[in-house]
């Protein structure tokens, strides 16, 4: 398989052609999908559709069993800073956060698709009933930006990235987070790829 993008481009906003090789980058949220071995001849994918499905048994169903049965495939990764790998890992690493956060909803705001990457930005509404590190439920509603990569394999997904807005959390929660060091600090700048650095624990405000 060739994953080497063709003819990137530079957009700045959704463009829902999936047989384009794009790199797509905002100043608010910022991803890439890159061109993968999916020809024009392919059948069509309803990507949004696909995503909504998958979003409402797994994500406001707070189902981490339907994805490992239904969504991942066996070696699933989880590309956090551990690299988890695997559908019991995976789903270990996330339960603290599905435990959190109740009576959820996703509002869908993009869905871009391209050869086997399917990349959404969400906003992600809850309701903090769980414990998130040492802070305990506050019964708050939080929102938060969020945008996945999921790469597909054989109509499973293989990869998974996340990049959220932790500090929209810490603030509803009542929370704050300590200071980065600066070399933590220092990212590549919005629209990167790169990204900046992740958040540091929260602590509670006093």
């Amino acid at each position: 398989m060739d994953f080497t993008p063709r003819n990137p481009i530079f957009l700045f906003s959704p463009v829902p052609s999936p047989h384009r090789s794009l790199l797509y980058a905002s100043f608010d949220c910022s991803f890439l999908v890159l061109a993968s071995d999916r020809g024009d001849a392919e059948e069509e994918f309803d990507a949004r559709a696909w995503y909504e499905k998958y979003s409402k048994e797994v994500v406001e169903g707070r189902n981490l069993d339907k994805a490992i049965s239904d969504y991942w495939t066996e070696n699933v990764v989880y590309h956090n800073i551990d690299k988890t790998q695997g559908g019991a890992a995976v789903k270990a690493a996330l339960t603290p956060y599905y435990d959190a956060f109740t009576d959820v909803k996703i509002t869908i705001d993009d869905v871009i698709y391209q050869g086997n990457t399917v990349a959404a930005r969400v906003t992600f509404e809850g309701k903090h009933t769980g414990k998130v590190g040492d802070i305990a439920p506050t019964g708050a509603t939080v929102k938060q930006q969020i945008t996945n990569w999921y790469v597909l394999k054989e109509g499973k997904i293989s990869d998974i990235w996340s990049l959220a807005d932790s500090a929209q959390v810490l603030s509803a929660i009542g929370a704050k987070a300590a200071p980065a060091p600066a070399a933590e600090a220092s990212g590549s700048g919005a629209g990167s790829g790169s990204g900046a650095a992740a958040p540091a624990a929260p602590t509670e405000k006093k």
